[in-house]
């Protein structure tokens, strides 16, 4: 019988922990703080920002959304400079994607590596590939978190990884080669792809194409983490993996929605408590 990788479980018993790690900071006096800077009027992307900015205050994390109109790097260098040099902020999310005429490359290096609490900074992705302390990007992480939480064994698995972007794809090959997984790698120039997929134990699905990976691509007993967010014909929200097609062939799977994107949620505020704690 396949098991599902319910995301929402993992999340609760993440939150439930930074809640626990923001009551021994009030206790020490330190309020961890948050702040996202958004610079798009994108109705999805804005409501999970908000979403976000709300869970975190239930946990107690104090949550800033600051909101950019104008459309110049220099207006971005500004804040986020103000932001790192404050004290009283712990985490900050330059949060993606940014307008086109921004120079977001150059300001993911202006977000300080003990502040960077998903990942952005090629500091951070040094550190990662280099197995050193730093924060991953927290929707890479969560991939693993998964794993780990539902018992599924990393050291000497071969995975398939679909998707070479820094914020899926070659960071959490990283944290996978980190675990003693062997990753492979794959993208729109892989050749014969299916005979890649088929032969891991576990597939990580990051290409942002709905219901791409069927059956053709899956092999009987394979663990399948989707980190795809579409949006179909209907309006309805889908992933990468056509879960319907391919659920039955799998020893596990996870859903979307429900199943890496509430993760990815709890952990940017984990690492928030994280980097407060690490100011004592």
């Amino acid at each position: 019988m396949t098991k599902i990788l319910d995301g929402k479980i993992v999340a609760e018993k993440i939150n439930a922990d930074s809640a626990i790690l923001v009551k021994k900071l009030t206790e020490k006096s330190v309020t961890p703080k948050l702040v996202i800077v958004i610079g798009t009027n994108n109705k999805s992307l804005l409501s999970y920002v908000k979403g976000l900015s709300k869970q975190a205050e239930k946990i107690g994390i104090l949550a800033e959304i600051i909101e950019v109109s104008e459309t110049s790097t220099n207006k971005y260098e500004e804040i986020l400079n103000k932001l790192s040099s404050d004290p009283s902020v712990h985490g900050i999310i330059l949060q993606t994607p940014l307008p086109d005429s921004v120079d977001a490359a150059a300001l993911s290096a202006l977000v300080p590596v003990d502040k960077d609490v998903d990942g952005i900074n090629p500091a951070s992705a040094g550190r990662l590939l280099a197995n050193e302390k730093s924060f991953a990007p927290a929707t890479a992480e969560a991939v693993i978190t998964m794993l780990d939480y539902y018992n599924i064994g990393l050291s000497g698995k071969n995975v398939a990884v679909l998707g070479r972007s820094m914020i899926v794809g070659k960071p959490v090959a990283s944290l996978l080669i980190n675990r003693d997984a062997t990753a492979t790698i794959c993208h729109s120039k892989t050749q014969n792809l299916s005979e890649i997929t088929k032969k891991a134990d576990i597939l990580v699905v990051a290409i942002g194409r709905a219901n791409l990976v069927n059956a053709d691509y899956v092999s009987r007993g394979q663990v399948i983490v989707d980190v795809g967010i579409n949006f179909n014909e209907d309006g309805k929200i889908v992933g990468d993996v056509d879960f319907n097609n391919v659920e039955a062939m799998t020893s596990a799977i996870s859903p979307v929605p429900g199943g890496v994107g509430p993760v990815t949620a709890a952990l940017l505020l984990k690492h928030t408590c994280e980097a407060a704690l690490s100011t004592l």
